[in-house]
């Protein structure tokens, strides 16, 4: 169902080709920099908390132990502490970036505000600057940044003449899309796309060897521009080992050094402890940059030309009252005095609590009406239910064929911090 997450998946490169010029790009320049300095700071904080974790069980372990310290046994123990799901550094940090986000835009609900926010790049900087200090990311990995762009738009000529607006769809923060197994082989030139990659992370990075039931190592996550000098962490059972480049996690020590924690090999390479954990760190943060204000309806929030945030309305199964509606006629007309009295467009996603991605829905639809009260009524009455418009709407479909329709795109970027972080030394 989920696009790269199976076994098997289609996936096919399409016969088009697309040149993004500076007067696009220069329109997000602005409002991407809000954003990606947001990035920085989540990761500088949550590497922070993450060392803070890890220092207490380096010391624990240092007192009751004689020898240094293996970073194997640090690892069990430290995956409970940062990673347990609504508790831990991960959990805080998240809440205090989604809290400094609120101060930012001051927005209150729409219902008091209104609908839409509009707000200038140039008008934030001091605020972002106050709430957002980061002067270097937290890890390697995470000079990296993948912000999902979808423009709003008519045709090709719209865009060229500025008629134009962008949305930021997602932001994966710390995530390299060109070093997915996913992506990189319909780039034409791989072995350029990895010496790129080398200037910007180095040639020896760590690469963790997930065990086979580890949840988050999916296609899509899979790497795809593995290099001579990266190193396999060793953590579990796990398959594809390359016994060359090959680091088990019970032959690396961890030691204090003038105050930081270093991860030390059998051949002497040394990285920043937080090396180690880097890879689990930004599978964690994959989806967790979310600008998710905690009101039942939330506006639309644009700075200068970017959309940041849609329209978003939250409720419940049971508030909707139509998962006991089972009659085709009583549940569309249900449905349609629901979304008047929320104020829905007619065309929305809808992401239900028990699943785990949006679903599109058309109100207009009989048959998409009917999806949706099946899917409310399976989740029960407690589940969450997050509605947000569908923008790009369907005439702001801007790519076309060779026939003449038209259909949605996504711009998948990457963009390097100028910051530096750690690294092997």
């Amino acid at each position: 169902m989920y696009a790269g997450r199976t076994l098997c998946y289609e996936d096919t490169a399409r016969d088009l080709d697309v040149t993004v010029g500076t007067a696009l790009l220069d329109a997000v320049a602005a409002p991407l920099d809000v954003i990606l300095t947001t990035a920085r700071w989540l990761t500088a904080e949550l590497a922070g908390a993450g060392e803070t974790v890890l220092r207490e069980l380096h010391d624990e372990l240092r007192e009751d132990g004689d020898g240094p310290v293996r970073l194997a046994d640090l690892w069990y123990l430290a995956q409970g502490l940062l990673f347990a799901p609504g508790a831990g550094p991960f959990h805080a940090v998240s809440e205090d970036f989604t809290r400094r986000w609120a101060e930012l835009i001051g927005v209150r609900p729409a219902a008091e505000g209104g609908a839409r926010v509009q707000l200038s790049a140039a008008d934030l900087a001091e605020a972002v600057a106050r709430l957002f200090p980061a002067r270097r990311p937290g890890w390697s990995t995470a000079r990296l940044h993948s912000p999902d762009l979808q423009i709003c738009a008519t045709d090709v000529e719209a865009i060229n003449r500025g008629d134009h607006l962008v949305v930021l769809g997602e932001l994966h923060p710390a995530w390299t899309p060109f070093d997915s197994a996913l992506f990189s082989p319909f780039h034409p030139d791989p072995d350029r796309l990895r010496a790129h990659y080398d200037l910007d992370l180095g040639p020896d990075r760590i690469r963790i060897l997930y065990p086979e039931d580890y949840p988050r190592n999916t296609g899509r996550a899979a790497h795809g521009l593995d290099g001579p000098g990266d190193r396999q962490l060793g953590v579990d059972r796990a398959r594809g080992a390359d016994p060359d480049r090959l680091l088990p996690a019970t032959a690396v020590t961890v030691s204090d050094e003038d105050g930081e924690l270093v991860a030390t090999a059998p051949d002497g390479h040394r990285w920043p402890l937080i090396e180690m954990f880097a890879g689990m760190l930004s599978t964690q943060l994959m989806d967790a940059f979310k600008l998710a204000l905690p009101v039942p309806h939330a506006p639309r929030i644009t700075i200068d030309r970017l959309v940041i945030a849609r329209e978003t309305w939250r409720t419940t199964v049971a508030e909707t009252g139509l998962a006991a509606v089972t009659d085709e006629r009583e549940r569309y007309l249900a449905t349609r005095a629901w979304r008047a009295r929320l104020g829905l467009p007619d065309r929305v996603f809808i992401k239900i609590g028990t699943e785990v991605k949006p679903c599109y829905s058309d109100l207009t639809s009989p048959h998409y009406v009917g999806v949706l009260c099946t899917m409310l009524r399976t989740a029960g009455d407690g589940a969450s239910v997050t509605i947000t418009e569908a923008l790009p709407t369907p005439d702001q479909a801007w790519v076309p064929d060779h026939a003449g329709n038209r259909y949605f795109s996504e711009l998948r970027l990457q963009i390097t911090d100028s910051g530096i972080a750690g690294g092997a030394r």
